[in-house]
Formats: C-alpha cells, sequence, structure tokens
C-alpha cells in the first residue's frame, strides 16, 4: 500500500461536544456523561471524553482500575479529596493499572479526556 492511500479526505477534527453521542447510562463515575471517541473491540481499551456535572462528589475510596489510565483535564478543576491537592486544566495524571487514585470532586464541573489500555495477552 503506497503511502498515498492513507492521506485522509474526510473532515479529520470534530467538535467533541456535538460529533460523538453522549451517555449517562452505565456510565462510571455515576453522574457523569460520556462520548467515546475511539474503541479497539478487540481488547477494550478505549479514549472517552467524560462531563462531571457541577457539585460532583466521587466516593470516599480510592479508585483502582484493571487497566492503565491516562487523564487530561480540559476544563474545570479535580479535588483528590483524600489528599486535598486541586489540579487545573491542562493537567495530566498517568495511573498504571491496579494504582489507588483519588477519590476526585468537580465543585464546579469538569470535562477529562481519558484513555483506558487493556493489555492484550
Amino acid at each position: 500500500m503506497s503511502s498515498e492511500e492513507k492521506i485522509t479526505t474526510d473532515i479529520e477534527f470534530h467538535d467533541a461536544f456535538e460529533a460523538y453521542e453522549w451517555q449517562t447510562e452505565g456510565v462510571k463515575p455515576e453522574g457523569a456523561s460520556e462520548a467515546i471517541v475511539y474503541r479497539d473491540e478487540k481488547n477494550g481499551s478505549h479514549c472517552r471524553i467524560l462531563q462531571l456535572p457541577h457539585g460532583f462528589k466521587g466516593g470516599k475510596e480510592p479508585l483502582e482500575h484493571d487497566c492503565d489510565e491516562i487523564v487530561f483535564i480540559v476544563s474545570g478543576d479535580l479535588i483528590n479529596t483524600r489528599l486535598g491537592h486541586r489540579y487545573s486544566p491542562g493537567s495530566i495524571a498517568v495511573f498504571p493499572a491496579g494504582t489507588k487514585h483519588g477519590p476526585l470532586a468537580a465543585p464546579e464541573g469538569a470535562v477529562t479526556f481519558e484513555f483506558r489500555y487493556y493489555k492484550s495477552d
């Protein structure tokens, strides 16, 4: 396949808040809404935009995932309620699988861009 065959011929960038289907059912954390930007159907890895509502309060226990997670704060602030740290837009976090983190709150609401990577066996 020549490199010319891999050139995009369609719109490359989209308005993230209009181009994707937003859902709330089954979304974690509860009360949030998400738009799946990309999903690898083979291993479940995915990239999503997550909207946390104004006044969002996470649980009382740290979170832990069976995947690597990268979180970029697009807007709003996240507060680690266990540690008392506040993270502002432009902050990024990397949590390897099994790393406990949070819980998080977003008193003014927040939007994050997240990538969850599940290793293939």
